[in-house]
């Protein structure tokens, strides 16, 4: 009582919350989540069959009270869940084990869908740990992407806001795989992403995801990152949850003859001329 008297209550709720703080700063438990909605392909094209359309929820967890080796340190058989809005939580699926570390995740054929405008939570426990994070889910972005390219050419993504985070691509070929992606694959991967320099464009290396000359998708999401005060029970200098909408382009390289090859996604063989060095193929109402 003698300390509260001297100190007053305004110095007290300042030095809770500097303890607060001391603790998310040095709590072990490190949580990478991404939480990406699939927007519609352009017009004229169809999806792959069995892809995954609708949502994508990916989630690393790590505890490194004993180890600061991210990838040593992965927090298994824990429940994990994510919610959107007033909708039932899905439940995120534990990698197979072959993962480096594993993580867990869902997609549209477990029932997730990415509501823009809706609240986001996404829950992770196990044991003692109670980890948590929550952001509101924003729309996707329009980007300049050219609808031809030439053989083999570097393509560069420009942000056109800093409300997001550098946005995470992946290039699709006719086949329907994944040619070039900047999305990280474990926990590693995804805080040096986090860490890269936030807002920024992204290169995509042409000799990689444009290797053969034909038609390619380009799903493009700029993501935003939950402030530290939407995370529980995990350190907030090192966790983050990003989330975003990705939208698709088509874009073309090289000339393509007609007939078009069978395509995943696929692109109408009627009346598509030629390409031309300058001209683009017109996709409305087709198929």
């Amino acid at each position: 009582m003698l300390l509260f008297t001297l100190l007053g209550c305004d110095v007290i709720q300042l030095l809770l919350d500097v303890q607060e703080t001391v603790d998310d700063l040095t709590n072990p438990v490190i949580l990478q989540a991404t939480f990406l909605g699939m927007g519609d392909p352009p017009e004229g094209l169809e999806f792959p069959d069995g892809a995954n359309i609708g949502a994508i929820a990916q989630a690393f967890l790590a505890d490194t009270e004993s180890t600061t080796d991210l990838a040593e340190s992965p927090v298994s058989g824990a429940n994990a869940t994510i919610q959107v809005g007033n909708f039932a939580p899905i439940t995120l699926q534990e990698g197979s084990g072959t993962e480096d570390p594993p993580g867990y995740s869902a997609s549209a054929e477990d029932g997730l869908y990415y509501l823009v405008g809706s609240d986001s939570l996404l829950r992770i426990e196990a044991g003692s740990i109670e980890a948590s994070a929550r952001w509101v889910l924003p729309d996707g972005l329009d980007f300049d992407v050219p609808c031809r390219l030439s053989s083999q050419q570097d393509l560069v993504i420009a942000m056109n806001s800093i409300e997001y985070h550098s946005p995470l691509v992946a290039v699709f070929n006719q086949e329907g795989v994944i040619t070039w992606t900047n999305i990280p694959q474990d926990i590693d991967a995804a805080v040096e992403w986090v860490n890269s320099g936030g807002f920024s464009s992204v290169t995509i290396i042409g000799t990689e995801a444009f290797a053969v000359d034909g038609a390619y998708l380009l799903g493009i999401a700029p993501v935003q990152r939950a402030s530290t005060d939407a995370f529980e029970g995990v350190n907030t200098s090192l966790s983050s949850y990003m989330v975003g909408q990705m939208r698709f382009w088509a874009t073309f390289t090289g000339d393509i003859e007609i007939p078009w090859p069978d395509t995943a996604f696929p692109i109408p063989d009627t009346a598509l001329p030629t390409l031309s060095d300058t001209a683009c193929p017109d996709l409305d109402g087709l198929g």
